[in-house]
């Protein structure tokens, strides 16, 4: 099975889900976005992110 899991940076992750890289910055710092360290920089998992933003609309509704 191949894993083909597209990483994003804070910039790359605010540009896909169309808030301002802050708006990431703070989700991070307050645990509400699902994300992940390397090194000393985060990275985001696109499908995740998917799954993410899904759950976040459906609580909305």
């Amino acid at each position: 099975m191949k894993n083909d899991t597209e990483f994003l940076t804070p910039e790359e992750a605010a540009k896909y889900l169309r808030v301002n890289k802050r708006t990431i910055y703070r989700w991070v710092r307050d645990g509400k976005v699902p994300c992940r360290r390397a090194g000393k920089q985060w990275r985001f998992s696109k499908d995740e992110l998917d799954r993410w933003s899904k759950k976040q609309a459906k609580a909305v509704r």
